[in-house]
């Protein structure tokens, strides 16, 4: 079917979701972004994830949002070691033009045929990760100057911590997955407790809020940890955002009797961008979350001489179509605000986006 493209009309459809884990509705009025940073998980399993994982870190650094990343572990699905794929994955996350923060996941350690062989390629590739930004020696005393750079603990060099306005990270060395030692497995829980509990006791009056992650969420395997961190918000009395990676579906819930700490799972890579979290300088909630989920574009209401071009997107951009024969002669451009945006919520009827569901 041939179409010609004089009588056009692009629609592009903005979905701004808003819910009590502070995502953003098109309605509330401009927060104060007093920090953002990205997150990502559970990923590459498969080679077109890698070429995705690419794209991604491409989009971020032209979209200069998030002042770090931090990638939550779990990178492959064989069961034996491959340095190769770790090879890739490092050299991909190195595209970015923020730093990195990685923390370990099973599919890369713990779940391995050999735990000990595949421990040796992530500590290779991924221990201290973050230093290949550092652009001289003070350069993360410089930008993180209330924690004096990045510290790690003594004996899990893996875990660590930072502060950057005002937010205390903590990462830590808490897969899901295969118990392969039970003694070890023991012994880390008891240094992850440690070491969060070690920071919030120093930094917490340097702080307002503090952000933990590791690759999993709670399970009877990890019953000593949660409750030692459930003991230390309580101590530590301000707001706590807990990120993991292990479900790969995305929930945020206040699932412990603690009320300040906010549990978040992100979706696994292969489903969504990187997140984008805002922690903010005041509010009733400090955590806003951005998932940045998009559908299309596609075509639509196809006639005889004309057709409808739509896509969604969840965060304000400057849409724009560019239109020609062939992708390397796109020679005309459709843009704002010759395209319509529908909105959720928005007064005019004709361009309030009625049909959408709450999350694309």
């Amino acid at each position: 079917m041939r179409l010609t493209y004089a009588a056009l009309l692009f629609f592009m459809t903005l979905i701004l979701s808003s819910s009590c884990t502070g995502q953003r509705s098109h309605g509330d009025a401009p927060q104060d972004k007093s920090l953002q940073f990205l997150v990502i998980g559970c990923g590459p399993y498969f080679p077109q994830e890698e070429v995705d994982l690419a794209r991604y870190m491409t989009e971020e650094n032209a979209r200069r949002e998030g002042q770090f990343m931090i990638y939550l572990g779990d990178i492959y699905q064989k069961l034996d070691p491959e340095e190769g794929m770790l090879d890739r994955m490092s050299n991909i996350l190195k595209r970015l033009e923020v730093p990195v923060f990685v923390v370990p996941g099973d599919n890369e350690w713990n779940d391995m045929n050999d735990p000990d062989l595949a421990w040796k390629y992530w500590t290779k590739y991924f221990m201290h990760f973050e230093n290949h930004w550092a652009q001289s020696n003070d350069f993360f005393s410089t930008l993180y100057p209330a924690s004096n750079g990045v510290q790690h603990q003594d004996v899990r060099p893996e875990n660590h911590c930072f502060i950057r306005q005002g937010v205390l990270f903590v990462g830590l060395n808490l897969p899901g997955g295969h118990v392969h030692d039970p003694h070890e497995w023991t012994v880390r829980l008891t240094q992850n407790a440690q070491w969060v509990q070690q920071n919030f006791e120093r930094y917490g009056s340097k702080v307002r809020a503090a952000v933990v992650y590791a690759q999993s969420g709670p399970s009877p395997d990890h019953r000593k940890f949660f409750v030692s961190l459930q003991t230390a918000a309580e101590r530590f009395d301000k707001p706590i955002l807990y990120l993991h990676a292990d479900g790969h579906k995305w929930f945020a819930e206040r699932s412990w009797p603690q009320k300040n700490i906010l549990r978040v799972q992100t979706d696994q890579l292969g489903i969504a961008h990187p997140l984008l979290v805002t922690v903010k300088s005041h509010g009733p909630e400090l955590f806003e979350f951005d998932r940045r989920n998009q559908r299309g574009p596609y075509l639509a209401m196809g006639t005889s001489n004309s057709m409808t071009v739509a896509w969604r997107t969840n965060h304000p951009i400057q849409p724009a179509v560019h239109i020609g024969r062939s992708p390397d002669k796109l020679k005309r451009t459709i843009s704002h605000p010759h395209i319509t945006v529908k909105t959720t919520g928005n007064a005019d009827v004709a361009k309030s986006l009625h049909s959408a569901p709450p999350e694309a």
